[in-house]
């Protein structure tokens, strides 16, 4: 794992995982995550510090897998043309809003389904789960 970290994301930009900080939020195009089918990549991007990814679309089992750990994602259609490296942003996962805290432009996504909402307020699937076990357990 230590390895991996160390490499996030490399091809796309080799400094990429030295500059990444904790809180950092990662802006994308289409079909981000496509290739993975393990909750290893959005484990290393929530390890690396990514604190939610909105892009215009996500691959679907990188977007389940990203869930159930509990990492917000969010898709706004053509989002990748309105950041560059660098700008501010602020995210309103519930209501699916973001802002271009450094052009001021804001920008309405696809809301997330309340069972994912659910699983993120939990912290993530397993922990859901474990919750609704001892809740059935009490009753």
């Amino acid at each position: 794992m230590k390895e991996m970290l160390n490499h996030t994301c490399e091809t796309i930009n080799a400094k990429f995982a030295e500059e990444v900080k904790n809180g950092d939020i990662i802006v994308a195009g289409r079909n981000f995550g496509c290739g993975s089918s393990r909750e290893t990549a959005p484990s290393i991007l929530q390890q690396k510090g990514i604190v939610v990814i909105v892009a215009e679309s996500f691959a679907r089992i990188f977007y389940r897998s990203s869930f159930a750990i509990a990492l917000p994602l969010l898709e706004i259609d053509g989002i990748s043309n309105e950041f560059k490296t660098g700008d501010q942003i602020q995210v309103d996962i519930v209501e699916a809003k973001v802002l271009n805290l450094s052009t001021g432009k804001s920008f309405k996504g696809k809301k997330i389904d309340p069972i994912l909402l659910k699983i993120l307020k939990n912290g993530g699937l397993e922990k859901q789960l474990l919750e609704e076990l001892k809740n059935e357990g009490a009753t």
